[in-house]
């Protein structure tokens, strides 16, 4: 089961919904408040999917779904329900869905360290940290760490990315412990 991190069709809606305001209203009726009204709606193309997460993470999961635990990654939110065995995802990407699994499905989880191009094995900078999630034999990654390491700003694994690697790791040992039960 492949899980959804971006929702195509969202943004499509946003940046159409704008191209249409600003062609038949915006510049139509040139004014300063059209003006501060456009800014306001780029504004909510910028953050909405800040604030629907952060609705949903207060009260978007389904009534007889009943959080145990809460896991929380650079773009991605995961709430254990152990009664019945059950995953919810929401995705920055994606934040018009939670989207929900059954721990069962869950075939292989593992901790996954993205070395730079070309670094010494024991070096200790890497581009990414990842959580791979292989659920019915496809296989989900997210980003634990919030750097992509594109932009030279990388994991320090003596810091901050033994951390990720430990909270990321005790977050799968926990699943798959629910998932024996």
């Amino acid at each position: 089961m492949k899980i959804r991190q971006i929702n195509i069709l969202y943004y499509f809606l946003l940046i159409l919904s704008w191209i249409l305001l600003g062609k038949f209203v915006f510049w139509k009726y040139a004014s300063l408040p059209m003006l501060c009204l456009e800014m306001l709606y780029i504004l909510w193309i910028i953050c909405s999917q800040f604030v629907i997460c952060h609705f949903l993470d207060k009260h978007g999961l389904k009534k007889d779904f009943i959080s145990s635990r809460k896991y929380e990654l650079s773009k991605t939110t995961f709430w254990v329900d152990e009664q019945k065995k059950e995953l919810a995802v929401m995705c920055l990407g994606n934040p018009v869905k939670i989207q929900y699994v059954k721990v069962k499905d869950i075939d292989k989880a593992e901790v996954k360290i993205v070395k730079k191009w070309r670094e010494p094995e024991e070096s200790k900078f890497v581009r990414r940290v990842d959580m791979i999630l292989c659920i019915k034999n496809v296989e989900n990654r997210f980003a634990v760490s919030n750097t992509s390491g594109y932009s030279g700003v990388c994991v320090n694994m003596n810091a901050e990315g033994k951390k990720y690697v430990a909270e990321t790791q005790e977050f799968i040992e926990y699943l798959m412990h629910i998932k024996e039960r």
